[in-house]
């Protein structure tokens, strides 16, 4: 049998400086809490609360991560379009020109390969303390 909802019919209007207001909303976001109306109902019930802790120097990782992966997703998606162009090519001049572009993106998709090998390293030595 199902759990039954109970409706909330009562309100309490509580005011509060902008200051106050603003230290609530920091509170707020390191708990599970969705709503703030979850998070004040639970302190005045005295129920209790799950605190989340962020690692920063993790965080910081995970934004580098996210950045690369998205240089790397562009990088990815300029060699298809040189391979699908190479296999257009007609002629050998056109050839000689791939050629030389693709060295250059390979050369920058190496170097990018090697900054999220590196950053990957740095998340798991961080891991392993």
């Amino acid at each position: 049998m199902g759990r039954q909802k109970t409706k909330r019919t009562r309100i309490v209007g509580v005011r509060f400086t902008a200051g106050e207001y603003a230290a609530m909303e920091n509170r707020l976001k390191g708990t599970d809490c969705r709503k703030l109306s979850e998070y004040v109902r639970n302190m005045v019930l005295s129920k209790a609360i799950a605190v989340q802790y962020r690692n920063a120097s993790l965080d910081e990782c995970m934004l580098e991560m996210i950045s690369l992966r998205t240089e790397l997703n562009a990088l990815g998606q300029n060699f298809n379009q040189a391979v699908r162009k190479l296999h257009m090519l007609r002629e050998v001049p056109e050839l000689r020109h791939w050629i030389i572009s693709s060295e250059a993106q390979r050369e920058n998709l190496l170097e990018k390969t090697t900054e999220i090998r590196q950053c990957i390293e740095k998340i798991a030595a961080e891991w392993l303390r």
